[in-house]
């Protein structure tokens, strides 16, 4: 049975190859995803992303924009999709720029259906966390998100006060309301929620 969520989650597949956009395309709808293809980088730029979950799948060697060029128009643009890369070939140094932009995976063709369905699958839980934490930050004020950002760091309220020239008591009710709002019960929570919006594991 599929899973009433993935009516809402999006990936946007985008390939030169119109036998691969097919056969991912026919996978991902199979598993309940709501699929939009494209067959270069420059027309998946004409379309409106929304506020779905979604994950961004393309192939890194395509005519006219690289998908590699492509994710950096998107880095620019602040677009917070998570991206996911697949490729026949493709060289040390483009893996490494493309993860070095903030790539959630890296695929080299062929890849096993499993492996790629849980890619997508992570991919969309990341971009679930980028979407509430987008919300979240909207809801701070400009000086507790300047505390969010000294939290996530690992700070503790001793290094908020020298950073922020606050006093003790002040930092600790900043710090307060930002765990409130993000409806957290510990800084390593709070770190947490931060690392899943940014696709992290820590050990």
């Amino acid at each position: 049975m599929i899973d009433e969520r993935r009516l809402q989650q999006r990936v946007f597949l985008i390939d030169d190859n119109e036998s691969i956009l097919d056969s991912l395309s026919a996978g991902l709808s199979d598993h309940g995803f709501q699929v939009h293809t494209y067959n270069s980088a420059h027309a998946f730029l004409q379309t409106s992303f929304g506020d779905f979950p979604s994950v961004i799948i393309t192939d890194v060697a395509m005519p006219g924009m690289s998908g590699v060029e492509l994710q950096a128009e998107l880095n620019r643009l602040g677009c917070q999709i998570p991206v996911i890369f697949i490729s026949a070939q493709s060289s040390v140094q483009q893996s490494v720029l493309a993860m070095q932009q903030g790539a959630i995976d890296f695929l080299v063709k062929p890849f096993e259906h499993e492996q790629f369905f849980k890619a997508a699958n992570r991919a969309i839980e990341i971009h679930i966390h980028r979407l509430s934490l987008t919300r979240l930050l909207s809801e701070l004020s400009p000086r507790e998100r300047q505390v969010f950002n000294l939290l996530i760091k690992g700070y503790c309220n001793a290094d908020v006060v020298k950073d922020l020239r606050i006093s003790l008591p002040t930092a600790k009710q900043y710090k307060s309301e930002v765990m409130r709002k993000f409806k957290t019960k510990s800084l390593a929570d709070l770190i947490r929620f931060a690392d899943l919006s940014l696709g992290i594991e820590r050990s």
